[in-house]
């Protein structure tokens, strides 16, 4: 046996879904290395996930895996094509250099969305929505890689088209987005927040630009409370059409309004 089999033993029964990779006083185990010279030693197993690691459906669809280095399946240019690159961001605004991107799924963030072309209520679905706040192993969120692209679309002939985001915390932001594409582009993009604490929901500028090239959408506004966005899209590619949307973007600062950096404290 080597230790590539053991750390799959321990996938089986893993308490947290993320990759496993074993230690012994302080050295990290090659995974092709044969396990037996470590028989009655302690091992310590480290939950992590390496800079080309990715999520797939196992065998009986009903959950996802983690792919890794040394995981039997793991594929490294598959790793590699799951990274979203940078120009595929939405750019942080110019106004606000200290803001930060907070719409992750490893700070605590979720979504959900009004219709899902890849299956309402399947895994499949779900990861696929879900990896409009994951932006790759490499920023610390493993992206979800099934069949056909890793991009999330609407279901066709839907009038609403919404994604509701949760930070999971309190947060202030200035600037909401997501990524489009030149196939199912958007015509319209309307954001409102909510601070959490209330029902009262806030309504940003609306972006009605054509954008039949893609590329970054997005809209701004003077910092605001907020812990909940509504997104709703529309597309223009063709009547009916579910617009694709790339990673969704929220940036600001996880601070209450009180707390707001020097280079807000005129507003």
């Amino acid at each position: 046996s080597t230790v590539a089999d053991v750390m799959k033993e321990l996938q089986q029964c893993r308490p947290s879904k993320l990759g496993i990779k074993l230690v012994h006083e302080g050295k990290l185990l090659d995974s092709s290395e044969a396990v037996g010279p470590y028989a009655g030693l302690t091992l310590s197993a480290v939950l992590c996930a390496g800079e080309t690691s990715y999520w797939h459906l196992n065998a009986e669809e009903t959950d996802t895996e983690l792919l890794d280095v040394g995981i039997p399946g793991f594929d490294e240019s598959v790793g590699q094509k799951a990274q979203v690159s940078e120009q595929f961001w939405v750019p942080r605004p110019e106004r606000w250099p200290s803001s930060r991107h907070l719409a992750k799924m490893s700070d605590g963030a979720s979504i959900l969305a009004s219709s899902n072309i890849h299956g309402r209520g399947t895994v499949h679905g779900q990861e696929k929505l879900n990896n409009c706040i994951r932006l790759g192993s490499a920023h610390g969120d493993p992206r979800y890689v099934g069949r056909g692209d890793t991009w999330f679309i609407f279901s066709e002939n839907q009038r609403e088209q919404t994604l509701t985001l949760d930070l999971g915390r309190d947060a202030v932001l200035v600037r909401v987005g997501v990524y489009g594409f030149n196939d199912r582009w958007i015509s319209r993009l309307k954001v409102t927040t909510c601070d959490g604490k209330s029902d009262r929901w806030t309504a940003w500028h609306i972006n009605a630009e054509a954008h039949r090239s893609g590329g970054p959408i997005f809209v701004d506004h003077d910092p605001i409370p907020a812990r909940v966005i509504s997104i709703q899209t529309k597309s223009g590619h063709y009547d009916g059409c579910g617009c694709r949307i790339g990673p969704v973007f929220a940036y600001g600062w996880e601070i209450s309004f009180d707390e707001l950096p020097q280079e807000a404290q005129h507003l």
